[in-house]
C-alpha cells in the first residue's frame, strides 16, 4: 500500500478494503503487479478500479510464473492426467454408468 499511495498520492485508498479484496492473492505475483502498475500507469482517473487492475494483473502474472516454473522442470503445459485404476470400469458397470463415446 505504501508504494501505491506514494505513486498515486491523489487517489484515496482505504487499506482495509484493499486488504479484504486482495489478501487472497499470492505475494510474489502481487508485488510484481504493483510494481508493474506503478511503472506503467501515469495517472489514475476517478472511477478507475485499481483493485480490479491489480487483481487481474496479479492473476495473469501468477499463471505466467507457474507456467515458467513448469517449463523449467520439464512439465508440459498440456500434461495429461493419470489413467483411471483398472477397477474403474467394473465400478462404472455396477453403477450403470455407460461409457461416453467421444465425437
Amino acid at each position: 500500500m505504501a508504494l501505491l499511495t506514494e505513486a498515486f498520492p491523489r487517489v484515496e485508498m482505504n487499506s482495509r478494503i484493499y486488504y479484504e479484496i486482495l489478501r487472497d492473492l499470492p505475494d510474489e505475483a502481487f508485488k510484481l503487479a504493483v510494481l508493474e502498475t506503478i511503472r506503467g500507469i501515469k495517472e489514475i482517473f476517478p472511477g478507475t478500479n485499481l483493485m480490479a487492475i491489480l487483481r487481474g494483473r496479479t492473476l495473469e502474472l501468477q499463471r505466467e510464473l507457474l507456467e515458467k516454473r513448469a517449463n523449467e522442470r520439464g512439465i508440459s503445459e498440456e500434461a495429461q492426467p493419470a489413467p483411471p485404476p483398472p477397477e474403474w470400469e467394473g465400478l462404472k458397470r455396477k453403477l450403470g454408468i455407460n461409457k461416453v463415446e467421444k465425437p
